[in-house]
């Protein structure tokens, strides 16, 4: 009973006056972050001195999940203006594979465009450089990937998740005008069950029978590692089984 009065007051509070669900009572606090950047299906906070986001932050619900109006954003990546002195697309383009002779990095989503095409604006905005970081293709297309679809489909049968993606800051390296982190971390709550998971993995290619479980991790590990404090009950670790 307990459990599931904290679960109706947290609902409740993620709700402003007009019964909209507010997202940003879920933005994780971190020393780090020194700006908030607001798009309509997500919020980014981003740490400037490093050029680097913290996290990037949305609700995909199962409508959502489920809704796709419009098809992957074909416009290609788009520049902030309030974030040019700390990187822009081109700055990947700099750093060449010394075997493939093209950009070493891709252009790594941390909100999935996936998630964003249940509307035209949150499907572009996706595309906004402040939710990228430098990823390997072999874990940007690999492991991190699937983590997404399966983060789709948990949102299609639990509906209305919270879905946190971030660098770990203190894990990074420079390359060129990059800012490379070496791990990168998901979490996602389920508002209706009060739980949560997380995962946090290397900036690296996985075999393809890699299971995503094998890389979960308790949240207060994973603000240890990650300089975070995530903003929801943290008392319950989802049954994994159940994600399976």
């Amino acid at each position: 009973m307990k459990k599931i009065i904290l679960s109706l007051i947290l609902l409740i509070i993620a709700l402003n006056i007009n019964g909209q669900f507010n997202l940003s009572s879920f933005e994780p606090k971190s020393n780090n972050i020194n700006k908030i950047i607001n798009f309509s299906g997500y919020i980014v906070g981003y740490d400037q001195n490093h050029c680097i986001p913290v996290y990037s932050l949305c609700l995909l619900t199962k409508k959502e999940a489920e809704t796709h109006v419009v098809k992957r954003y074909g416009g290609g990546f788009i520049n902030n203006k309030d974030l040019l002195n700390c990187i822009n697309k081109d700055s990947y383009r700099e750093v060449i594979d010394s075997v493939t002779k093209k950009s070493k990095y891709d252009i790594g989503h941390l909100t999935n465009a996936e998630d964003e095409t249940y509307s035209g604006t949150t499907e572009q905005e996706c595309f906004n450089m402040a939710n990228m970081c430098p990823q390997l293709p072999g874990f940007n297309r690999g492991i991190w990937k699937k983590l997404e679809g399966n983060a789709r489909t948990w949102a299609e049968k639990y509906d209305s998740t919270i879905i946190i993606s971030g660098p770990i800051i203190s894990s990074c390296k420079k390359e060129g005008k990059l800012i490379v982190p070496l791990k990168f971390y998901k979490v996602i709550y389920f508002i209706n069950l009060n739980s949560y998971v997380a995962f946090i993995f290397d900036n690296a290619k996985y075999s393809e029978n890699e299971s995503v479980f094998s890389h979960s991790i308790l949240i207060e590990n994973l603000e240890t590692l990650s300089g975070n404090v995530f903003i929801f009950d943290k008392s319950k670790q989802i049954d994994l089984n159940k994600l399976k």
